[in-house]
């Protein structure tokens, strides 16, 4: 029993550190507004948080949300293999094929987006803006560029993570060319160092 105790605190104080992100996030971006004298409608964005806490040795608690596009991908390791799973994935308001822009979404409702889980076995989560997901989920180009998930994951730990300085190499493998990837890459990549 005071196991299921503590996981119902971890998981209440996980939901009021994502609220309080996402209530800070907006705070932010309506400072901006004012700063730079712009309507709210000229700073939409999106916005992924998540928390991620390895425990138990091979289990890694993740509590996530998100408003807009956008993903944040979990990958574990089994017996059977790796499996990757879509923690958070694109918000659609059915309208045009538009996403629901965060600035537009009721605080009130935050709570709706919270999402948390017990990783067994993990190897990484990784959170992408719509830049990277286009590039992954839209097949290998002409130059045979990405050839889903786990090509894309296995390219980074090649070509960022084994290198010294991972943060610096992440950066320049994102300066990736790719002929029509005009969005934003952004990328957060927590990973086991094994």
């Amino acid at each position: 029993m005071q196991i299921l105790a503590n996981q119902n605190t971890r998981n209440k104080a996980a939901i009021y550190l994502i609220e309080r992100m996402l209530l800070g996030a907006r705070e932010a971006v309506e400072r901006k507004a004012r700063d730079e004298l712009k309507s709210l409608d000229d700073l939409h964005s999106t916005l992924l948080v998540y928390i991620a806490v390895p425990h138990d040795r091979d289990f890694m608690f993740l509590a996530s949300a998100q408003v807009g596009d956008g993903a944040i991908r979990s990958l574990s390791r089994a017996p059977s293999g790796a499996q990757w799973t879509l923690q958070e994935q694109p918000q659609f308001n059915g309208i045009d094929n538009e996403v629901q822009p965060f600035m537009r979404f009721d605080p009130s409702r935050y709570g709706e987006l919270i999402h948390i889980t017990d990783l067994e076995n993990p190897e990484c989560a990784i959170g992408m803006t719509d830049g990277i997901l286009d590039d992954i989920e839209g097949g290998p180009d002409e130059n045979g560029l990405f050839k889903g998930i786990q090509d894309f994951y296995d390219r980074i730990r090649q070509q960022a993570l084994a290198t010294p300085k991972p943060a610096d190499g992440l950066y320049e493998f994102l300066g990736y060319r790719r002929r029509a990837s005009f969005d934003d890459r952004t990328l957060v990549c927590l990973y086991r160092d094994s």
